[in-house]
């Protein structure tokens, strides 16, 4: 296997890896908006 042929795998596998982590990231702040939300109709019913 050639040099480049090392780094190419290796970019894609460390491409896979961040896509996960991007991935997981989203839903993070999907979750964090989602609870956001509620909390705030929560608060503009009881004001």
């Amino acid at each position: 296997m050639t040099t480049a042929e090392q780094l190419k795998k290796t970019i894609v596998e460390q491409r896979k890896i961040v896509d996960k982590k991007i991935d997981g990231l989203k839903t993070i702040v999907r979750e964090s908006q989602e609870r956001q939300r509620t909390q705030t109709e929560q608060q503009s019913r009881q004001g």
